[in-house]
């Protein structure tokens, strides 16, 4: 249960990073090989990729119907 704890918190960190840096405007997947590229292992960036896209559409503005 202690590592499955702190593999959360990993993916987390790693959605969080994304998410900070899509505002800045860099792409997906200019994140996910500079992610790979710092030894990131690519299972977990997708979980993390997937976590941040949740996460985002979660906060965006509901659309009003005309």
């Amino acid at each position: 249960m202690e590592r499955k704890l702190r593999n959360t918190d990993y993916v987390q960190q790693i959605a969080d990073y994304i998410k900070k840096n899509l505002q800045k405007g860099y792409t997906i997947e200019s994140l996910k090989w500079a992610l790979i590229n710092q030894g990131h292992s690519r299972t977990e960036i997708e979980r993390a990729i997937k976590v941040a896209e949740e996460q985002l559409a979660a906060q965006a503005p509901k659309m009003k119907e005309k």
